[in-house]
């Protein structure tokens, strides 16, 4: 499968929907699509992504093994699922946002090229193993909010240095 046409009507990616698809390097999600499940894109070739502002919940693993350069998240999604962008090893950057209160475990585990994130104010939570082995991830400013941080989240990052926020 190297591309496909999505209906304005459709609501809903199940589950392992374009799962394995390794030649499928772009896709356009239609405003309208509320919710995509667990590995829907998983070990797919896609390389970059937009995911509409209808979308308010992403299913864990939903992006794991894939070959995304760049992505635009969804301004309505409250959860980082688990293991959302594990393995994404091109990802450089991306920025969480404003809204999201939980960063979940693996959630970004092995994106080893990730350098940059920004996470919005509102993340009150990062999971265990969040940002396992992201070696370029040099530095990264948490937010004051934030009042977790899980195990391992940053086991075998680059980062130099890190500030704590008071309220941890």
């Amino acid at each position: 499968l190297e591309s496909v046409s999505l209906p304005d009507s459709l609501k809903e990616i199940s589950t392992n929907a374009f799962n394995n698809c390794d030649k499928l390097e772009a896709i356009e999600i239609p405003n309208g699509v509320e919710k995509i499940y667990n590995m829907a894109f998983a070990f797919s070739g896609l390389k970059s992504l937009t995911v509409p502002d209808s979308v308010t919940l992403i299913g864990a693993g939903a992006f794991e093994y894939t070959k995304l350069e760049s992505v635009a998240l969804s301004k309505n999604i409250d959860v980082i699922a688990g293991k959302l962008f594990s393995y994404c090893e091109e990802l450089k950057s991306i920025a969480i946002p404003e809204g999201v209160k939980a960063i979940n475990s693996n959630a970004f585990d092995n994106c080893k090229a990730l350098k940059e994130i920004t996470i919005p104010d509102s993340v009150e939570l990062i999971s265990s193993k969040a940002f396992f082995f992201c070696e370029s991830l040099t530095q990264i400013k948490l937010p004051a909010s934030l009042k977790t941080i899980g195990s391992n989240a940053f086991y075998a990052s680059g980062l130099t240095s890190l500030t704590l926020p008071n309220g941890l």
